[in-house]
């Protein structure tokens, strides 16, 4: 591309392996690679743009999608190096944007077809990657729904044999330098309690409710909520994401990245089906079904089927939807493969994982609106969710709170857990804005038990002062 404007002898880049322009274009994209990670701050920004945040610093693509796009699945890129993987596929990320579209945009159906490419070629990577963690139990036998042409997208040419040497030996420099600033932020996050990752978890979902149906907002907020609540009681085994000595922090960042992919093309996918159905009137779930793309779209979704549901949130989220087996038969076994993946990601005690993880699920319940209306289904989170989390208590964790939908007796020691618990609601993370009330049950006949102290008396009353009316 950019040795057609020069002369021959003033062209900036020669492929010699007589592949076309791909040598000169991996040598311009590698070379913005090593400026953009340039040094510490550079990293910082890298590490933040592992996930969606919707703040001032919101990042304008740097490639164009159908650019970005073919580059991601031009097969070469499997050889590269995951750190040039996970930059690749946030630019595409960024190309494809959140941004719900306005309501007078014409809509282009090529759009939908690049939208639900990267969404199936993100699974495939997801598959590809998540394969190679040594997380079996957690994947299940999921092959099989591998698709034909995507599987024999293996390439023997390798990534660096396009590349000029030194334009290799800055790579490799680069991802060596990578793994300072990974022990770094490592070190950040050691020192940062479960309780401080579980209010930061809510903060985030409230600074994303911006993508989800307005009239939903609340009861997503508080679906979710109910969900977090669950995972420092979780039992997940010996089945972990990352293991210090043992997992790259290439790995990490080519998974986060890889999320970022799948929920921002999902994502956009449906809210074209979304503008779609408005523009024509649709109105039921068949109607829906009729639209072009949505069927590519629920058949994607199938491959989650494939997964396993083997850790206790999966099970449970299983459970709940079972009363509504005709609701969501597709969907579904994203929201719990996710609900999973979340679980894990808590359990590394990786930020950027977990808010990855976060918005995935978000993006699925806006999936959930789109084919009922309605998030009947899992409504009733509302009451099982809420009824007693239990703790394994260790020297290094805090506990959780223990909620009961009906006053009971129990143990002081889950009643201490309580305290704990509600002392970290009151935190500045958790009550910037209204948590709403079918989340914490402030009715005095659905609160749970309180150890009668004066600390306690002015949290509650606080609580409930916080309560909208």
């Amino acid at each position: 591309m950019i040795d057609s404007a020069p002369s021959r002898s003033e062209r900036l880049f020669v492929c010699p392996s007589g592949h076309g322009n791909i040598g000169s274009v991996l040598e311009v994209i590698c070379a913005h690679f090593v400026v953009s990670l340039s040094d510490e701050q550079a990293f910082e920004n890298f590490l933040n743009r592992l996930f969606w945040c919707h703040g001032e610093d919101f990042r304008i693509p740097e490639m164009s999608l159908p650019a970005a796009l073919s580059l991601l699945l031009n097969p070469i890129m499997l050889s590269a190096p995951k750190l040039f993987q996970a930059y690749l596929i946030l630019m595409v990320s960024e190309a494809i944007g959140i941004c719900m579209p306005q309501p007078n945009t014409m809509l282009d159906p090529k759009l939908m077809d690049c939208y639900t490419e990267a969404f199936e070629r993100s699974i495939f990577l997801y598959t590809r990657h998540m394969s190679s963690l040594h997380v079996d139990d957690f994947l299940g036998d999921n092959g099989s729904f591998i698709r034909s042409g995507l599987h024999g997208s293996s390439s023997k040419l390798n990534f660096e044999s396009f590349l000029h040497p030194a334009t290799r030996d800055k790579l490799h420099h680069l991802i060596s330098k990578s793994y300072d600033a990974w022990n770094s932020y490592l070190s950040s996050m050691s020192s940062r309690t479960n309780s401080e990752l579980v209010a930061a978890s809510i903060a985030f979902m409230k600074e994303s409710l911006c993508i989800v149906d307005e009239s939903f907002k609340d009861e997503i907020l508080s679906i979710l909520s109910c969900i977090i609540l669950r995972y420092p009681s979780n039992d997940i085994g010996d089945t972990l994401l990352y293991k210090k000595e043992e997992t790259s922090s290439q790995d990490i960042y080519l998974l986060a990245s890889i999320l970022k992919l799948m929920s921002s093309s999902l994502l956009q996918a449906i809210w074209y089906v979304k503008h779609l159905r408005s523009s024509v009137c649709l109105k039921s779930l068949e109607d829906v079904s009729s639209c072009k793309g949505y069927d590519v779209i629920v058949d994607i979704l199938g491959c989650f089927e494939h997964f396993s549901i083997s850790l206790p949130i999966q099970k449970f989220l299983c459970e709940t939807l079972q009363s509504h087996p005709a609701r969501h038969k597709k969907s579904r076994w994203m929201f719990f493969h996710f609900s999973g993946l979340l679980s894990l990601s808590y359990a590394s005690g990786l930020d950027f994982l977990v808010k990855d993880c976060l918005f995935a699920l978000m993006v699925v319940l806006n999936m959930f609106i789109i084919e009922e209306g309605d998030l009947a289904a899992v409504d009733s989170l509302f009451g099982s969710s809420l009824e007693s989390f239990s703790s394994k208590s260790s020297d290094k964790s805090e506990g959780v709170m223990a909620i009961s939908k009906s006053s009971q007796i129990v143990s002081s020691k889950i009643q201490k857990i309580q305290e704990m618990y509600l002392r970290l609601l009151v935190s500045r993370e958790m009550i910037t804005s209204p948590i709403s009330p079918r989340l914490l049950l402030f009715n005095s006949e659905h609160a749970p038990p309180y150890v009668p102290t004066t600390e306690n008396n002015t949290i509650k009353q606080e609580l409930q002062n916080m309560a909208p009316s």
